[in-house]
């Protein structure tokens, strides 16, 4: 997914393109006492408030829209998927509004077995036939990414989705029948060929299982005209612990307790997501008391790292991969020897050691460290000024000839601010008369203008949407890939491995053909991979019940189980 996911420290695409008590077996909760404080168990009467940059652009989990982390935090706490993990724990899938799965020998047809007497907030019934109409919902609306990377091998959708979206090629979706209803509490889902990491990607906010009868009711998708339903993208009706209270935009989102779960009631009675962008106003917020878990950018590390009345909790090694994207479709990026320029002007130990504080490592391709296919000894781009500045000159860049490119980033984000300051500063001094200007954007209008392609060059990242190495490729180098389709990337030999490696079985075969990719990628410089950072989670001390899952948006942490 594009995961552009606002995940501690920095939003990410969530992502990825970017959760806790998802189970009604969670047994990490706390109780009450009659007076509201928290001890062991029950709901308590408190808030939990975070602060964040960049706010969440839609709420439909269809949506290409909702397709970043910012917008699945929301989604992730008032809705719910069929499968999730539990606590922080990514590697196995546990039930959720499912009670398990059976997979046929081929691993081609999955029957998915339901929890009963489960309700959506409005008090509809959750049962087989929202499950099917949400995924086919998902399908249909044909959102690109947030499509294929999830369901994209379910039966009908490869037909469909190579179709002109008629009336007519709605129907034959439909009549492949990829997604059936068995009964009330059970679907069966037939794929095209087998996919390792289906279940892994049922987990993903995309699958969420929306009420049919509160979609219909507000106009319903349009499956020809590839449209959501306008109504859901600030409102919601889904299953989870927290129902919207209300969305004020550009300062919170606040969501409230759901009384009446049917799991694990939530412990917070309301949970506020702020827009703060500035970073020195998060910080005196957690200082003072106004908020218990904020964005911390690597950057301003040293200033939450010796409060002791913080806790620090740090993880190395986050699948996520933040790069410079260069769209080939403009001047002067068409051009490889400016990619490659551009890519040699980064200094980036520099930028990890000193501006980053140390909290990260250089990465040589979008394969993450901790999945299968990471090159230890992956090739990686020099930092070479001298070569950088001949690059460019043979390109025709001069003094003679003055120019402007602008690099993007999305608003708040210091680390990519830094970034691009750091790249403006090394090509001005070439003295070839370009003039580099930094922009930033609000991150929904960010977004839109990376899924319109409207960027010549930009600064993002990838986070996992599900813990797959295929997650990363597919978005960065495979045909029809998320940000392969933004910056017009092409190469059939790399597409051809790419291929190879959903038909591979034999793991080890798996993963030298990713690093093959990685490697014959690496003279086009459609992207400067920049580094995969060791982030950390801020909160006030006292705050307990804190799980942080790297597949969990925002900055990692539901709500449900946080009590003070």
């Amino acid at each position: 997914m594009l995961l552009v996911m606002a995940i501690a420290l920095t939003l990410i695409i969530s992502g990825c393109t970017t959760s806790s008590n998802t189970s009604s077996n969670n047994t990490n909760n706390k109780t009450t006492n009659d007076t509201g404080s928290t001890t062991m168990g029950a709901p308590g009467n408190f808030s939990v408030v975070e602060m964040a940059y960049g706010e969440a652009a839609s709420l439909d989990p269809a949506s290409s829209d909702s397709y970043d982390s910012a917008s699945q935090e929301v989604i992730q706490n008032v809705y719910e998927t069929l499968f999730y993990f539990n606590g922080s724990d990514i590697n196995t899938p546990i039930p959720v509004l499912a009670t398990g799965y059976n997979a046929s020998p081929d691993n081609l047809v999955y029957t998915i077995t339901l929890r009963p007497n489960i309700k959506f907030h409005s008090g509809d019934p959750m049962n087989a036939t929202a499950v099917k109409y949400s995924l086919d919902r998902l399908l249909l609306v044909n959102n690109g990414q947030a499509s294929s990377n999830f369901l994209g091998t379910v039966k009908g959708y490869t037909d469909y989705s190579n179709s002109n979206h008629t009336q007519a090629d709605v129907d034959a979706y439909l009549k492949a029948g990829g997604v059936t209803v068995l009964n009330d509490t059970a679907v069966q889902i037939t794929l095209e060929k087998p996919n390792p990491d289906f279940i892994k990607m049922l987990t993903f906010c995309a699958c969420s299982i929306i009420n049919p009868n509160f979609d219909q009711a507000h106009g319903g998708y349009n499956a020809t005209g590839q449209t959501g339903t306008a109504y859901l993208t600030e409102h919601e009706d889904g299953t989870g612990p927290f129902i919207l209270d209300h969305w004020n935009h550009k300062q919170e989102v606040a969501l409230k307790r759901n009384d009446n779960y049917w799991g694990t009631k939530a412990l917070p009675s309301m949970a506020y997501i702020k827009e703060v962008d500035d970073w020195n106003t998060r910080l005196l917020a957690i200082q003072n008391g106004d908020a218990d878990i904020v964005n911390v950018d690597q950057k301003n590390a040293p200033d939450v790292m010796n409060d002791t009345n913080l806790v620090v909790e740090s993880k190395y090694g986050r699948l996520y991969v933040l790069t410079t994207c260069y769209d080939q479709r403009y001047w002067p990026f068409n051009d490889q020897r400016v990619r490659e320029a551009f890519s040699e002007s980064i200094d980036y130990n520099t930028y990890i050691n000193s501006q980053l504080n140390g909290l990260g490592q250089r990465i040589g391709g979008p394969i993450p460290q901790g999945l299968l296919g990471y090159d230890t000894n992956a090739k990686l781009v020099p930092f070479d000024p001298d070569h950088a500045k001949k690059l460019l000159q043979d390109a025709g860049f001069s003094k003679s000839n003055a120019t402007t490119i602008t690099i993007t980033y999305n608003t708040g984000n210091d680390n990519r601010k830094t970034l691009a300051q750091m790249m403006k500063s090394q090509i001005e001094s070439y003295d070839l008369g370009i003039t580099v200007n930094v922009q930033d954007m609000a991150w929904p209008e960010y977004t839109k203008a990376m899924d319109q392609s409207q960027l010549p060059c930009y600064i993002v990242a990838w986070g996992a949407d599900y813990p797959s190495t295929d997650n990363f490729v597919s978005c960065y180098l495979a045909p029809n890939g998320y940000y392969t389709q933004q910056i017009a990337y092409k190469n059939d030999s790399v597409f051809a491995l790419y291929n190879q490696t959903l038909t591979e079985k034999d793991p080890a075969k798996r993963g030298d053909l990713y690093k093959q990719i990685q490697a014959d990628s690496f003279s086009d410089y459609p992207y400067s991979y920049v580094y995969q950072p060791s982030e950390f989670l801020v909160y006030k001390k006292g705050l307990n019940g804190v799980y942080w899952n790297t597949m969990t948006g925002g900055e990692g942490v539901l709500f449900s189980t946080v009590y003070k």
